[in-house]
């Protein structure tokens, strides 16, 4: 496995390894802010099988499920 540090990288999005990671954090981050400026309470959860597919964000709130996965325009898979 290749070691490499996302710290003080800034090169530009099209050449990083972690584009999708960074673009589902930020995302993340975003929902939360805006549930909290809306006073909503929401569970929130990251959820994954087994065989590693996943889905990014799931919010449970009375009694309602609802997922959600981030791509960024042009992303594939």
């Amino acid at each position: 496995m290749r070691q490499f540090s996302y710290l003080n990288s800034f090169s530009l999005l099209s050449v990083r390894q972690n584009t999708g990671a960074l673009w589902e954090s930020y995302i993340q981050g975003e929902r939360s802010k805006y549930n909290a400026y809306r006073q909503a309470y929401i569970n929130s959860y990251f959820w994954r099988t087994c065989d590693q597919q996943e889905i990014d964000l799931t919010e449970e709130t009375e009694g309602t499920t609802t997922a959600y996965e981030f791509k960024m325009a042009g992303e594939a898979g």
